[in-house]
């Protein structure tokens, strides 16, 4: 919902998804920029690295096979994506139906609409750091099982109740 609302009132030829809890450093929105001013790129994301000092190593395992998927794949992870307004638009944005994975949704969406006009869709290699209150919230084994269940029963993230980790807060426990 809120990532289309800003796309729709964005009056620019570019968009930027950040999450409120991610930090994007300069380095990484001048190679969005100059990437997508190219006319080869429709869009894209970047790897994600967390503001946690010790994360368990079931977690940097997982982390590190995201890194290796997302780059082969490519797909954009959900606290860094950006794309050309045209081709958000065209692709009808973020699906709305969905509690988790939006964005790996409309990267798809996104490659399939670069593809036609011989696009890329590309992954940057400069992080974005976001927060790991999650990883602080739910038990790793919590996070495992989460990411196993959506992967196993993909519709799963059309089901608030089963994607109930991204809209716990911790203060709501």
């Amino acid at each position: 919902g809120s990532r289309n609302a800003g796309a729709r009132e964005a009056k620019g030829e570019a968009l930027i998804f950040v999450d409120a809890d991610t930090i994007v450093p300069d380095e990484l929105l001048s190679k969005t920029l100059q990437a997508l001013q190219g006319g080869k790129v429709c869009g894209g994301g970047t790897l994600v690295s967390f503001d946690a000092e010790h994360i368990p190593l079931p977690l940097r395992i997982f982390c590190w096979l995201w890194h290796f998927l997302i780059r082969l794949s490519p797909l954009a992870a959900g606290s860094y994506v950006f794309c050309l307004k045209d081709a958000w638009a065209e692709v009808g944005g973020f699906d709305e139906k969905v509690y988790a994975s939006e964005e790996i949704w409309f990267s798809r969406a996104l490659r399939r609409w670069g593809r036609k006009r011989k696009m890329t869709f590309v992954i940057l290699d400069v992080p974005v750091v976001t927060s790991a209150r999650k990883m602080r919230q739910f038990s790793t084994w919590h996070i495992f099982f989460m990411f196993l269940l959506i992967m196993v029963y993909p519709p799963g993230v059309k089901n608030r109740r089963i994607c109930h980790m991204w809209y716990r807060r911790e203060d709501s426990k």
